[in-house]
């Protein structure tokens, strides 16, 4: 009887963790998505704002970063991570280089709701 307690002690643990991981994941991913709609709707109206936007956003994914890392594929976020770092330097250049810095932000922002869509406890992700 002591096993059974026991084993259904780690079951509960195992599913407890797996519920905050699910959780947090949705949770980073989502504050990410918001930030980069703020941040594409400033680039397409002011240049100068979206420079400083970018720099807040690098910050912001390196905190989110640290959380994912633990729960996430190491690829996706290294990806991601490199996108992520050209971001200050292309909106740094005059408004010529914003049709390439839009087009990043675009393809920064499908990474992280993929991130999601990959986590999610769906039937396509389980079988």
């Amino acid at each position: 009887m002591k096993r059974f307690w026991i084993a259904l002690a780690i079951m509960l643990a195992l599913v407890t963790f797996s519920c905050y991981s699910m959780l947090r994941v949705r949770y980073v991913s989502h504050q990410l998505s918001d930030r980069l709609d703020t941040l594409i709707i400033l680039a397409e109206e002011d240049h100068t704002a979206a420079l400083l936007e970018s720099a807040a956003f690098v910050k912001e994914w390196d905190q989110a970063q640290q959380t994912l890392i633990r729960l996430v594929g190491h690829a996706q976020l290294g990806e991601i991570s490199g996108l992520v770092a050209r971001l200050t330097a292309l909106a740094s250049h005059d408004t010529q280089e914003s049709g390439e810095f839009l087009a990043e932000l675009y393809h920064i922002r499908s990474m992280v709701d993929h991130i999601w869509e990959a986590e999610a406890p769906t039937l396509r992700n389980l079988f």
